[in-house]
């Protein structure tokens, strides 16, 4: 019983996540990737175009991994749904199936700090500490509008 306490709130934090992290987009195209506007970045960092490159290389190779989560992700979301229409719920497949998703969330996450980091080593010391404000902007911004979201829900 205690387990199924423990696994709620990592699957309803996995929901609030899952809309960011599935979102798809282009790094250096101006769409958004979980946390940043690597559109803005370019312009107020002045990345240079041996910048741009790397940062593509190292998008290119998260999207790779994310296309494979996301692919992971749908098959656990499939076997819910079936579970969900079983006469009779087996709890040692809904515990797995949510330990499942909450790993895969957890490397998801994981991930996308990765991205950020490496990122963060591409940049020369001065974009390094335009880029930490422009991440604080940015995160300020994101739970701006999670607040909004969450007053919306309660009316």
């Amino acid at each position: 019983m205690n387990k199924k306490i423990l696994f709620l709130p990592a699957l309803a934090l996995s929901m609030v996540f899952s809309h960011a992290t599935f979102a798809d987009d282009d790094l250096l195209k101006g769409e958004q990737c979980p946390c940043m506007q690597i559109q803005k970045m370019k312009q107020e960092l002045k990345l240079t175009p041996e910048q741009q490159e790397k940062i593509k290389a190292l998008k290119e190779k998260w999207k790779e991994d994310k296309k494979a989560k996301r692919e992971a992700m749908m098959s656990v979301n499939k076997q819910v749904r079936e579970l969900v229409k079983e006469d009779k719920l087996d709890d040692a497949k809904l515990d797995k199936l949510v330990n499942e998703k909450t790993e895969m969330m957890a490397s998801m996450m994981k991930n996308n700090i990765k991205l950020k980091h490496e990122i963060y080593n591409v940049l020369d010391s001065k974009q390094k500490e335009q880029f930490s404000a422009l991440m604080e902007k940015w995160e300020m911004k994101r739970m701006k509008k999670m607040d909004n979201m969450r007053d919306k829900d309660v009316e």
